[in-house]
């Protein structure tokens, strides 16, 4: 969404710099077993400002043909584009703040509010690979239902850590981009 706006080379800056924030160790869980993974400040941030960003390029619209009367027909088109570009970035903001992996000893554990809590035993997982259009961890399980963890989130060194200690060596590529967790330097 935001390449469409800005650019190509405007986009990877934010996102190294939003990437730059990610802290490799997780969260103590809220119940006290096990490790949170949740999405840093610097996403959330990120975030609120693309929905800032697209109800700011909304309202204005609506207020040029309030106030300048530019005509139905571009109110129509300048509202088709921006509403779900909103709605998008509105639902991105809510999941970056609710969104969170609980690692335990016997598997994960998704949580995203308004969907069923969806569990995976370390025994279900058939193999885990690197999904690089998504830019994100996908665990496979033997009944072929993935669950998709994107590396956007803070704790992904607490999580190599332990998949280390149940599968011992992983696919390289997933090792690799695990081990890159650490904060990347902000380019610009």
């Amino acid at each position: 969404m935001l390449e469409h706006l800005v650019g190509h080379g405007v986009t990877r800056a934010v996102i190294r710099w939003a990437s730059g924030g990610r802290r490799p160790d997780a969260a103590p869980s809220d119940e006290g077993v096990g490790w949170r993974l949740s999405f840093g400040i610097r996403f959330k941030l990120l975030w609120i400002a693309m929905s800032g960003a697209a109800i700011g390029f909304l309202i204005l619209g609506i207020w040029g043909e309030l106030t300048e009367g530019l005509g139905t027909r571009l109110l129509v088109a300048y509202c088709a584009m921006f509403i779900p570009l909103c709605v998008y970035s509105l639902l991105w903001l809510l999941r970056a703040y609710f969104y969170r992996v609980e690692l335990r000893d016997w598997g994960l554990e998704e949580f995203l509010p308004g969907r069923q809590r969806i569990a995976m035993r370390w025994e279900e997982v058939a193999f885990i690979s690197y999904s690089k259009p998504r830019d994100s961890l996908v665990f496979h399980r033997i009944n072929n239902t993935p669950l998709r963890l994107l590396m956007e989130l803070d704790g992904l060194g607490q999580l190599r850590l332990a998949l280390e200690r149940v599968y011992g060596q992983l696919d390289p590529t997933v090792a690799e981009r695990l081990s890159r967790n650490e904060a990347a330097p902000f380019v610009a």
